[in-house]
């Protein structure tokens, strides 16, 4: 009996044990579940952060100039869309004057003639960060400069020649013009006055000489006769006549007048007479043939 029961006490000690094990096994795996994976994900969460930094304020306009640089691709392909006044083309000569990082929402580049003088045909363009956007009007206008400009305005005087004024000095004006972004379109808060704006050059061209050489005769101009108190006679001929020369009138069988009374005698020739014996040419006869011996 004791044998038995001592191996009775033996076995729950066994069953006991194991259990036992097997429960810190299970809580142990557990904890293993519960703590997060050091896996792929994580590196690439490291490898590819989410960055939360500003995007750089830089235009499509922007260049070493700062915000707007004349030279940049945009300026220039806007500034030579531009159509040509007399023959001539513009060129940008300022603009919009920021640094990068501190770029207005709206810019704007002053164009002028080439060779021009301060009288020639300029334009004003307006820019925002995406390119170009329009011009302040379709006209060409002259005396013209941008006074002041805000991060979305750009404000621009026009002026004009007034009377007799010099182009060095225009005292037509001045009338100030506010353009204002205004979407994707900038929008002005007054119209521009015709006065201001330039004629378009003359489109009348010089007629090119006829060389053709001319196959009909020139004709000379009638010239009027100077009046006279007779009146011409009409010819009859259809051509004018001929002028013949004028021939010696022979001896007159008139007799002369004279101061002693008529005489009825013939007046004496004066061509001599041949002398005797004289034979004309024309009863020659003609020499006989030779005949030989």
């Amino acid at each position: 009996m004791r044998k038995l029961a001592t191996a009775a006490v033996v076995a729950t000690c066994i069953v006991v044990t194991v259990t036992g094990c097997r429960d810190s096994d299970h809580a142990d795996r557990a904890s293993d579940a519960d703590q997060p994976q050091s896996t792929s994900s994580r590196d690439r969460s490291t490898a590819s952060p989410t960055s939360s930094t500003p995007a750089v304020d830089r235009p499509v306009t922007a260049g070493p100039g700062g915000c707007l640089d004349l030279g940049a691709a945009t300026v220039v392909r806007a500034v030579s869309s531009i159509d040509a006044y007399g023959g001539q083309g513009f060129v940008a000569s300022e603009g919009t004057r920021a640094e990068l990082g501190s770029c207005p929402e709206l810019m704007w580049a002053n164009a002028d003639l080439k060779g021009g003088t301060g009288s020639s045909p300029q334009r004003i363009l307006f820019f925002d960060a995406g390119g170009f956007i329009r011009y302040d009007t379709e006209a060409y206008t002259a005396f013209t400069s941008v006074l002041r400009s805000t991060s979305d305005s750009v404000v621009v005087r026009y002026r004009w020649l007034d009377g007799g004024d010099s182009t060095a000095n225009p005292t037509g004006g001045p009338v100030d013009v506010t353009y204002t972004l205004s979407g994707q379109n900038v929008i002005a808060d007054r119209t521009i006055p015709d006065r201001a704006l330039v004629a378009p050059p003359s489109t009348e061209t010089v007629p090119i000489p006829d060389t053709t050489p001319n196959t009909v005769a020139p004709q000379a101009p009638d010239v009027a006769a100077p009046p006279t108190s007779e009146t011409p006679e009409e010819s009859t001929t259809p051509y004018p006549s001929i002028p013949t020369q004028p021939t010696t009138p022979g001896p007159s069988s008139e007799t002369a007048p004279s101061e002693s009374a008529p005489s009825s005698k013939p007046r004496p020739s004066t061509r001599p007479r041949p002398p005797e014996g004289f034979i004309p040419p024309t009863q020659l006869l003609p020499p006989a043939p030779f005949m030989p011996r």
